[in-house]
C-alpha cells in the first residue's frame, strides 16, 4: 500500500545556503559576460570593467520580487475570474562594509570615472544639484559547497541594467562599522532582452545529476 512517505522524496544535497556571497558591478556600457560559466561549470573570468564591491554585512544578499496583479471580477462569482500581471519588479538589497571609491560612487550616485576605483587616492565630491539615477550592470552571486567534494554550487543573477533607487542611513560611531546600504532595482536591458538573467550551476551542482530519481507524478 502506498503511503505519503513512500511517495514523497527529499534530498539534503538540494538544500542551498549562501556560504559565500559576491557582488560585481560595472558601468552601463561595459560588456556583458558572453558565457558566465565554463564547460566544467566554473565561473568564467568576467570581462574588463567589472568591480567587486567588497565585504558585505552578515545579512548577505536579499532579493525581492513584487508583482502587481490586476483582478477581473464578475457579478456571478466572489473570486476573481481572471488575474493578469501588471508589473513585475525585481530588487536586491546589500549593505557594503568597505569604504572605497566603488562603494562611495554607488551610494552617492556618481559615475566611477569621477572618483576612480583605486583605493587610497584622495577623494572629494559634491552632492549633485540635480541627482541622477545611474544605470549600471550588477552581478549577484551566492555560493554553497558540496558536502562530499567541497565543489562550488553557484546561484547567480545578473541585472543587465540596474540602478540604486534607495539608500540607507550613514551611521558612524564607535560600535559599528560604517555601512553603505543600497537597494538595486532591475530594468529591462535591450541587449539582454530582459531585466534579470538567472543561473544555477557549478561543479558541486552538476555532481548532483543522477544522484536521485526524478519525482514521479501522482497517479
Amino acid at each position: 500500500m502506498a503511503t505519503v512517505e513512500s511517495q514523497y522524496r527529499v534530498n539534503k544535497s538540494a538544500v542551498f545556503k549562501g556560504l559565500f556571497v559576491a557582488v560585481f558591478v560595472a558601468d552601463a556600457d561595459a560588456p556583458l559576460p558572453t558565457e558566465l560559466f565554463d564547460e566544467d561549470g566554473n565561473l568564467a573570468t568576467l570581462p574588463t570593467g567589472w568591480y567587486p564591491v567588497g565585504y558585505l554585512t552578515e545579512d548577505g544578499l536579499t532579493h525581492s520580487r513584487e508583482r502587481d496583479i490586476a483582478e477581473t471580477m464578475a457579478a456571478q462569482e466572489a473570486a476573481s475570474i481572471r488575474d493578469d500581471v501588471q508589473a513585475d519588479t525585481s530588487t536586491s538589497q546589500i549593505v557594503m562594509l568597505e569604504t572605497s571609491p566603488v562603494s562611495i560612487a554607488l551610494y552617492e550616485g556618481l559615475p566611477f570615472s569621477q572618483l576612480g576605483t583605486q583605493l587610497g587616492m584622495p577623494l572629494s565630491w559634491a552632492k549633485p544639484a540635480v541627482p541622477q539615477v545611474l544605470n549600471r550592470r550588477w552581478l549577484f552571486i551566492a555560493v554553497d559547497y558540496s558536502k562530499t567534494t567541497s565543489a562550488e554550487k553557484i546561484r547567480a543573477r545578473l541585472y543587465p541594467s540596474g540602478a540604486v533607487t534607495e539608500i540607507g542611513d550613514e551611521v558612524e560611531n564607535r560600535a559599528d562599522a560604517k555601512g553603505y546600504e543600497c537597494t538595486v532595482k532591475a530594468y529591462k536591458d535591450e541587449e539582454a532582452g530582459t531585466d534579470v538573467l538567472h543561473w544555477m550551476d557549478g561543479p558541486g551542482w552538476r555532481e548532483l545529476a543522477g544522484t536521485a530519481p526524478e519525482p514521479d507524478p501522482s497517479p
